[in-house]
């Protein structure tokens, strides 16, 4: 297995049962993060950047469990000195699937406006069964990576800049003014590629 630490957030699944114990896990394996429902850490890169992780529990906020939570990440966006501010939680903010409509929706009118706001980079969702990036919506990339399972169908919007409707996964390389986007399908091979410049966007 690999050995790095997994830093997880809590999805609708994880509610059929008790999410509590998923937190409590944190504290007996070296590689599970998970230290609250909603969380923020730091790392920085070899060459110099930094980059703030905040990480939400997209549940509580669709259903609203928690009443906080949105003035906690707003207070933290507002005080970050990263280099690069990327969130990520379960439900999507963008997503052309067909299902989970108000899920979305709620996500877009709840989030959407201290992204914007508040210089957020990344924002990186699961829950769609899909791949699908939007580049550059008022500054945000949106990225959907939710294809390690069965795979569902996904619209094609006007919006996306990617979608994949099959297995696969998208993962990132960071440097102080760029970053880059790369999906892998199912055989190993890369399928797309975008990179994402502080301040602009660029397919590549």
């Amino acid at each position: 297995p690999l050995q790095i630490p997994f830093y997880a957030v809590l999805g609708n699944n994880d509610y059929n049962k008790n999410p509590e114990i998923q937190i409590a896990y944190s504290r007996k394996s070296a590689r599970w993060r998970m230290p609250a429902r909603y969380y923020s850490f730091e790392k920085t890169l070899d060459d110099g950047p930094r980059i703030e992780f905040f990480a939400l529990d997209t549940v509580a906020l669709v259903e609203e469990r928690d009443k906080d939570q949105l003035q906690w990440l707003e207070k933290k966006l507002r005080s970050s000195k990263a280099d690069w501010k990327f969130v990520y939680g379960h439900y999507p903010v963008y997503s052309g699937a067909s299902t989970w409509l108000t899920e979305i929706q709620k996500m877009r009118q709840l989030v959407e406006p201290i992204f914007t706001q508040q210089g957020v980079d990344l924002y990186l969702a699961a829950h769609n069964h899909s791949i699908e990036i939007f580049r550059n919506m008022a500054g945000v990339a949106y990225v959907v990576s939710g294809a390690g399972s069965r795979p569902f169908g996904v619209r094609w919007t006007d919006q996306a800049n990617f979608t994949h409707a099959d297995l696969g996964f998208a993962w990132f390389r960071i440097s102080k003014n760029e970053m880059e986007i790369h999906v892998v399908g199912k055989e190993g091979q890369e399928i797309f590629n975008d990179k994402i410049f502080k301040g602009g966007s660029e397919v590549v």
